[in-house]
């Protein structure tokens, strides 16, 4: 997919390996990106700010797969882009970061 938006004659000839190595998340980028999403959500909780968190944690929940997280962001989303108030979605996911910092500072 990345090398489909490069020109033609940016790509890459022949067969190329792909690599099957598991790649696993580094807990202290785990625990910035947690700090981040109070930091963001602590100055303001508009809709801009809360369709960047929603994204934001998505993909660190998927990368991390944090499953729990993951549901959470979905249903923020899903709140959001209906355009009806998040409020008890926007609690979840605070509570939740909340306690995965907790967790990872217990670590």
């Amino acid at each position: 997919m990345i090398l489909a938006c490069f020109p033609a004659d940016r790509h890459p000839y022949g067969p190329r390996i792909i690599s099957d190595e598991k790649i696993n998340p580094d807990p202290i980028a785990y625990q910035d990106d947690m700090s981040h999403v109070m930091d963001v959500l602590e100055d303001n909780k508009d809709d801009r700010t809360l369709n960047y968190v929603a994204q934001f944690l998505s993909g660190v929940a998927r990368s991390a797969k944090d499953h729990g997280l993951l549901k959470a962001t979905q249903a923020l989303a899903v709140r959001h882009d209906a355009g009806q108030p998040a409020t008890s979605e926007t609690a979840q996911i605070v509570s939740i970061t909340q306690q995965r910092l907790t967790d990872r500072m217990a670590i």
